[in-house]
């Protein structure tokens, strides 16, 4: 019996007028994957038993509940931005002015600041499922000086 491939759009709630959802792709070998388009969160990655394709096994490391992802500060399985990694100070130079980052370190900026594309919700552009392939492209406009970066 073939396996076909899948794609399941679950509304989890609304963030500030916006809606969340939870995406999941099942493909021919009936791997499962499913995120959030809220920060692009990973939610899970289950992949069957070679004995049991029906019987699976979720081998990602995460959360038990999407509320959880709420407070993570961890970046765990998400979108990290709209740097990855610290800049020392919360600040830099381009062409010839400083631009003061949010503080989310200690005195540094981490991983895009208070409020970084973790913590986005992503408009879904597409959903596209082909003979052979499963995919998703999500869609966030960052406006000029969030988080303190020029636009």
């Amino acid at each position: 019996m073939a396996l076909q491939l899948i794609i399941k759009k679950e509304k989890i709630t609304n963030l500030d007028n916006q809606q969340v959802f939870k995406i999941t792709f099942i493909n021919k070998n009936n791997y499962i994957v499913s995120f959030y388009n809220f920060g692009g969160y990973i939610d899970s990655i289950s992949i069957p038993y070679q004995n049991k394709l029906h019987e699976h096994e979720d081998i990602l490391l995460g959360y038990r509940s999407f509320e959880d992802y709420l407070s993570d500060q961890s970046y765990l399985n998400c979108i990290v931005g709209r740097v990855c990694g610290r800049i020392a100070d919360a600040r830099f130079d381009l062409n010839n002015k400083t631009y003061q980052l949010f503080s989310n370190n200690g005195k540094h900026h981490l991983h895009g600041g208070k409020f970084g594309f973790n913590k986005k919700v992503w408009s879904i552009n597409s959903l596209d499922k082909k003979s052979d392939k499963l995919s998703c492209t999500l869609y966030y406009k960052s406006i000029h000086l969030e988080e303190g970066y020029p636009g």
